[in-house]
């Protein structure tokens, strides 16, 4: 890349540029990539361990071979790791295969490719009628050094002198001053902290950002590490940009938000990501919080990216395992104000718990598209994209609270009504009336549940009627879904039966108790998709999960402690075998977490569950 941002405006004036607006991104769903952990290059055939501190090969050419499977999910969007030169491996930290420790602005990170590989992504996402979200870095660059105090700045290109940082300080989050002046640190590694308010800096990143745009035909970028930047840096910066600007403001504090919106046109929605987590994992949570701070945020102008996990914290799937709570989260979550955001592998429920192990490389998953998460975020971007279409109001129409009691939260959007639960897989079924006054409906007229695709009728007052179980519901009037000829498919369920799988057993604080087996709804034997248990009825901890009549399970029980693992007496494997008829109940399979005794060491595909380490199995009856 050269420097020639005074060349590419008047280019851009010359050609009259269209970049999407504000307005347009409100319309898109978006899918996060971590590109070193994506795909591998069809011709990159080794498959060698991934150690989730090191490069594990992902590239942008093999992000453009397995384009089809996140445009299968409905995704019009994908969000990429930063694409600039990082600096080499070697701290305690590992790699810096994520993107994120820039050495060199004007260089591509030739890990992920080259820069007509980079064209090519962008050129092929433009070909589907999709577009192209870069993660950029402004505050900071990558570790180079021994120490806080000993740092070799001629490393970096083109902030190659002291003088373009801060002094050396490490963060204190209760001082806001140092927020901004001070280093992004861990125990490891300290990141050096760009003098974003010096002029020469700023034109600096201005001139790069326009000139990366320009040349790769980016539309739209991500912003690291916002709070940690004056915020008079970031106007200047997106307008040289051209594109729309999604800001990761990493504060759940909704009262710091009204004022960024001076500032940036868009935010990743942390303060209901928090909300959505506490009442989304725990079937003991209270819908009150989640309702105020709605409230508090439906007023704030800015264009939220919504999502339940990222690259940056724990999987949803590592909190609950329970899929009813999971569904009804992401349903919930997709229809907000603003745009859903999906993090690679949700879809395949994984569980990874804190970095680096929510940063699992996708390929091992066969990039399956028959897995149900994958199928039920795809019909959830389906009917979005369908209620955007239809509508021209809905995406800039402000979603609102229309209904709540302890469990069970009904917002309306537009035309589309959401009633989300937090009971679980199980829980007990309640009847809710929604009245005509909020939602708009009219008198005996008819509306389908797109989820289920079951035909509601309301009274002759205009109520709607619900019978509520463990399963969120998306309300939207029959009559235009019949005008516009889109077709409600209704799937045939499955029978299965409720299976309750616990285990007693003490933790530390902040560990899980996990499952996994033989079958997918245990998660394949596969390290990244184990299954979490839930602790309400600590020290038991117990999850339902439906499983078909008479199927023949081996499982294991494990402790997660931010990716320590612990497996119930040395990887003892218990043998089940769900009844051929379960009724109406639940069929519960306890147990009591042992230590290990005699070891028989046995062969299967539970090894992958040693997390890069050979386990050593016990065959139980």
């Amino acid at each position: 890349m050269a420097g020639s941002g005074w060349l590419l405006s008047f280019l851009c004036l010359a050609i009259a540029c269209q970049a999407l607006s504000t307005a347009e991104w409100q319309k898109q769903s978006i899918y996060s990539v971590m590109t070193d952990r994506f795909a591998k290059s069809s011709w990159d055939i080794l498959s060698a361990p991934c150690s989730l501190r090191s490069y594990c090969g992902g590239t942008w050419q093999g992000l453009i071979e397995h384009l089809d499977y996140i445009q299968g999910m409905g995704f019009t969007a994908v969000w990429i790791s930063p694409v600039v030169k990082n600096t080499k491996a070697g701290t305690a930290e590992g790699d810096p295969y994520h993107g994120y420790w820039t050495e060199d602005l004007w260089s591509l990170n030739g890990h992920f490719g080259s820069e007509d590989d980079l064209m090519e992504l962008s050129e092929e996402l433009h070909s589907r009628g999709m577009y192209l979200m870069v993660d950029v870095v402004v505050n900071h660059m990558g570790p180079a050094g021994t120490s806080l105090n000993y740092t070799n700045y001629k490393t970096f290109k083109p902030f190659d002198s002291p003088k373009y940082y801060h002094k050396p300080c490490l963060i204190d989050d209760a001082n806001s001053t140092s927020v901004v002046y001070c280093r992004v640190h861990d125990d490891y590694v300290s990141l050096p902290d760009l003098r974003t308010e010096d002029t020469y800096i700023r034109d600096a990143f201005q001139t790069w950002i326009q000139d990366l745009v320009y040349t790769y035909g980016i539309d739209g970028i991500r912003i690291d590490t916002v709070k940690h930047v004056e915020k008079s840096f970031f106007p200047d910066f997106i307008q040289a940009s051209g594109v729309f600007g999604l800001a990761e403001i990493f504060d759940g504090d909704p009262a710091s938000y009204p004022d960024w919106s001076s500032y940036v046109p868009g935010a990743f929605n942390y303060p209901v990501y928090y909300w959505m987590l506490r009442v989304f994992q725990s079937k003991t949570e209270w819908m009150d919080e989640l309702v105020t701070g709605l409230n508090k945020m439906k007023n704030v102008s800015l264009v939220f990216g919504n999502f339940l996990e990222n690259h940056d914290t724990d999987r949803f799937a590592h909190l609950s395992g329970d899929m009813a709570l999971t569904r009804n989260a992401l349903a919930f979550m997709m229809m907000l104000n603003g745009m859903p955001v999906i993090n690679q592998g949700q879809e395949q429920h994984y569980s990874g718990a804190n970095d680096p192990y929510n940063r699992e490389p996708i390929w091992t998953s066969d990039y399956n598209t028959d897995s149900e998460l994958y199928q039920w975020i795809t019909r959830l971007n389906l009917f979005r994209s369908f209620a955007i279409t239809e509508d021209d109001t809905y995406s800039s129409s402000k979603a609102g609270v229309i209904f709540n009691n302890t469990h069970a939260i009904g917002m309306k959007k537009a035309n589309v009504v959401t009633v989300a639960t937090n009971v679980g897989l199980g829980g007990s079924k309640t009847n809710i009336t929604l009245t005509q006054k909020t939602t708009g409906y009219s008198p005996s007229d008819y509306y389908v549940d797109v989820l289920s695709c079951d035909l509601y009728r309301t009274t002759s007052n205009g109520s709607l009627n619900i019978e509520l179980g463990s399963e969120p519901k998306i309300f939207y009037p029959a009559k235009a879904i019949r005008a516009a000829g889109w077709e409600c498919e209704k799937k045939a369920k499955q029978p299965t039966c409720l299976v309750e799988f616990s285990t007693e057993t003490d933790t530390y604080f902040g560990e899980m108790v996990m499952i996994s087996g033989n079958v997918p709804q245990l998660g394949s034997w596969s390290a990244a998709s184990t299954v979490a248990l839930d602790a309400s009825s600590y020290p038991t901890w117990a999850q339902t999960i439906e499983i078909p009549p008479g199927t023949k399970l081996e499982y294991m029980f494990l402790k997660d402690n931010a990716g320590n693992i612990t497996l119930e007496n040395g990887g003892a494997i218990h043998k089940y075998t769900v009844p051929r008829t379960c009724g109406d109940g639940k069929v519960k399979v306890p147990s009591v977490w042992e230590t290990p005794s005699n070891k028989t060491t046995t062969t299967s595909n539970a090894e992958g569950l040693g997390v890069g380490i050979t386990i050593t199995l016990d065959l139980v009856s």
